[in-house]
């Protein structure tokens, strides 16, 4: 992806409601990881103890600009 649009995966931040397809991955791949605690997944999901590894939880997309404030 990072290659896709010509950026760093630091400078990307990837937003998903499942922690082992969504967040996992992209803080492997050096992304900023943001659990999006929506729909029957992201709900599920958020009792993970993995969720935790998300740098960033939301519980709406509406939020999100406000948590990525100051993020390079």
């Amino acid at each position: 992806m990072a290659s896709e649009v010509g950026t760093a995966p630091e400078r990307i931040a990837y937003v998903g409601d499942r922690v082992d397809n969504d967040v996992l991955p992209a803080r492997g791949a050096g992304m900023l990881a943001v659990h999006l605690r929506r729909g029957p997944w992201g709900v599920i999901h958020a009792d993970w103890p993995e969720a935790a590894q998300a740098h960033v939880r939301l519980t709406s997309l509406a939020t999100i600009t406000v948590a990525l404030e100051g993020w390079p």
